[in-house]
């Protein structure tokens, strides 16, 4: 896994330099000092993965709350957003697709059904 983090540490190092010239404005002397240590990090990561181990924990220690912050922050835009008005529009229409009234007078929910004659039916379940 080491291994595969100091690749990831020379791609995000050119990568980084290109934004920090173009989107920032900064020389390219600067984009070349980000290269320059990108590819130390992934060369020491190819010859002794153990030695880049603390710089994976420091990147890791700050990308897990970031990545906590922002999937919480994504999953309540998506249930305020898109849920939340479905759930409404199907109330305001009542329509249930579950079909969950309830029915005093029914001894059971069950609703009959055949089975399936051939088999391989089930072997292509979508």
């Amino acid at each position: 896994m080491l291994r595969q983090f100091a690749g990831f540490a020379l791609i995000f190092a050119l990568l980084f330099g290109l934004i920090l010239h173009y989107k920032w404005g900064l020389s390219w002397r600067v984009a070349y000092w980000t290269w320059a240590i990108g590819a130390g990090v992934c060369l020491l990561g190819q010859c002794a993965p153990k030695a880049v181990l603390p710089v994976y924990i420091v990147l890791m220690a700050i990308a897990l709350p970031i990545g906590a912050v922002i999937s919480n922050l994504l999953m309540i835009a998506i249930f305020f957003v898109i849920l939340t008005p479905i759930g409404l529009l199907l109330r305001l229409f009542r329509y249930d697709p579950m079909h969950r009234t309830f029915l005093p007078d029914q001894s059971s929910y069950w609703i009959p059904h055949q089975p399936f004659k051939d088999v391989q039916r089930y072997f292509h379940q979508y």
